[in-house]
């Protein structure tokens, strides 16, 4: 079966973007790819194009493959708002988190 995707949709604290990126790339990225299950992660710089409503500055699109895809990113959330995971007063409280499960095969041409 195709691997879930996890999807975090973040903003920085005005005036901290530095931060939170360092944070981010040398801290959380390890700190979510130890728990059990998410496997991959790759971040993005969310762009402006007409049409574009995003609130948010930055995307990290992890692959999640565990026997429960649920289970596995609810122990990302509970690591972190317990404390287990490296914290930063750097990132926004805006963050949206959504997981995704492919409906079909992927289509190329």
């Amino acid at each position: 079966m195709p691997r879930e995707i996890f999807i975090a949709l973040t903003n920085a604290v005005p005036g901290k973007d530095e931060a939170f990126n360092q944070w981010y790339d040398n801290c959380h990225l390890a700190d979510v790819l130890d728990c059990p299950g998410i496997v991959s992660v790759q971040r993005f710089d969310v762009r402006d194009f007409r049409g574009n409503r995003a609130k948010h500055q930055y995307a990290a699109v992890y692959e999640v493959d565990h026997p429960d895809p649920v289970a596995a990113v609810e122990e990302v959330f509970r690591r972190f708002s317990e404390g287990e995971m490296t914290q930063t007063d750097a990132m926004a409280d805006d963050f949206v988190a959504l997981l995704c499960t492919p409906r079909d095969g992927a289509i190329c041409r």
